[in-house]
């Protein structure tokens, strides 16, 4: 999320309305990431990552 960002923004006909781009895109991504990490733990992904890192880790 810290590296995503907005591209192009219209604001519409004659450039009327707020100014909300940034504030959507924060939901935007709030929303997703939650539903992202939700869905992780119920499939065991974040599990499975962390035991891979901490073999890969346990090489060095």
């Amino acid at each position: 999320m810290e590296r995503s960002r907005i591209y192009q923004y219209d604001w519409g006909f004659l450039t009327l309305g707020p100014d909300t781009a940034p504030e959507l895109q924060s939901l935007a991504q709030r929303k997703t990431l939650a539903k992202i990490t939700s869905y992780a733990c119920d499939q065991g992904i974040l599990d499975k990552v962390n035991e891979r890192a901490e073999t890969a880790m346990a090489a060095y």
